[in-house]
């Protein structure tokens, strides 16, 4: 059975540490900090955490899986016709709303973890970008052979999110539905098909020039009749 004050310490742990990392830096921040905090010695977080760096872990860790989990359900409960570039979206957005620390903190403090924790992160964000890979696809009309495409277009949009958390005091007279919006023209405007497929579109069909027109020059422009200017042949 959990002990509800040895719970409740913990939740307390996590929020000061959340803090504290992003006030001061994960660097910065030691253990006796974080114990005064909450008002504890520092020797009894040892009953709590196995050491900084795990703890720092397990606030990453988690908002990466709270971001996957939400973005998943929300694609699930998709209905036919709806965007699902607009589901991924509003996903994120929502989410940084209410944990926009968290976010922060798993762009500046990843590289402080093991390499047997950062790897954990890493495949979590593969998760994170085939769910948009596949809408990507579904969407876009983007061979899945187009491997490279899918993920230079999905680590792409990903990029502008996890930038809109460090930089939305821009858009502060904005709500979150219309940052929505706007994030989703913007997007559906870059996985639009290629010019190539669109020229194949009724009515698009490029105006084709005969072969001697593509391959010789007018003759009036560079090859001027000989004789002096003024004579007649």
């Amino acid at each position: 059975m959990i002990d509800i004050h040895t719970s409740r310490t913990q939740d307390r742990l996590r929020q000061a540490a959340l803090d504290l990392f992003l006030v001061n830096g994960y660097q910065s921040t030691s253990l006796r900090d974080l114990a005064s905090s909450i008002g504890v010695h520092a020797g009894s977080l040892y009953n709590h955490i196995e050491n900084k760096q795990s703890l720092l872990f397990e606030l990453i860790e988690e908002c990466m899986d709270d971001l996957l989990n939400l973005t998943r359900r929300r694609l699930k409960r998709a209905l036919p016709g709806q965007s699902r570039v607009h589901l991924f979206i509003q996903a994120f957005i929502d989410f940084q709303a209410g944990d926009k620390k968290r976010l922060i903190l798993l762009g500046r403090e990843k590289n402080n973890l093991s390499k047997e924790q950062q790897q954990r992160i890493y495949n979590l964000r593969g998760d994170y970008l085939d769910c948009l890979k596949r809408v990507i696809h579904a969407e876009a009309g983007i061979p899945e052979r187009e491997e490279i495409e899918l993920r230079f277009l999905a680590s792409s949009v990903i990029g502008m999110l996890e930038s809109f958390v460090l930089w939305d005091h821009s858009f502060q007279s904005l709500s979150n539905q219309e940052v929505v919006e706007r994030f989703t023209n913007m997007v559906a405007r870059a996985i639009s098909p290629p010019r190539e497929q669109r020229s194949h579109l009724p009515g698009n069909e490029p105006t084709r020039k005969s072969p001697a027109s593509r391959q010789l020059p007018s003759p009036t422009r560079h090859y001027p009749q000989a004789g002096p200017p003024g004579r007649d042949g």
